[in-house]
């Protein structure tokens, strides 16, 4: 794959691939880029086969595109781990580059990582109950946590 860029052409600003656990047993796989021109393609894969069931979205803001490929499996349909790969092209360009992504099927973990505030915009945006409960339950939780922990040590 080569990374050669038009004069006409920008690459993309940000490129991210989530990984967004629903449930206990469901993943939601988003690949998203914003900030480029022309017009770029993502796809989702495992290193075996190309995705099925993806809905994409692409949107013009400010003369760049940005674009979201997204879907929603079953751990059940998934080996352990399962890796993820999106790539991005931009075909008038000449343009490809991926990301790629380890998943781990299985319970909700007790311990998650603190997802980013652009991945929870994200993830609300393509429809994620999971993220969107997850961080009304943060945002109310861990500041009443953080009180609490504050007036057991003083």
């Amino acid at each position: 794959m080569e990374d050669v860029l038009t004069a006409e052409s920008l690459p993309e600003t940000n490129f991210r691939l989530i990984q967004n656990k629903t449930d206990d047993d469901t993943v939601n796989v988003i690949c998203a880029a914003e900030g480029a021109f022309p017009a770029p393609n993502l796809t989702l894969a495992t290193p075996e086969r190309r995705l099925d069931g993806v809905s994409h979205s692409l949107k013009l803001v400010n003369g760049r595109y940005s674009a979201v490929a997204s879907v929603t499996l079953q751990d059940a349909d998934l080996p352990t781990p399962a890796e993820f790969i999106c790539t991005l092209r931009i075909p008038l360009a000449n343009y490809a580059v991926r990301k790629e992504a380890i998943y781990y099927p299985g319970p909700i973990s007790t311990t998650p990582e603190m997802p980013t505030a652009a991945d929870m915009q994200l993830a609300a945006a393509v429809g994620s109950k999971g993220t969107l409960f997850y961080t009304t339950a943060t945002m109310v939780l861990l500041p009443a946590l953080a009180q609490l922990i504050q007036l057991i040590l003083s």
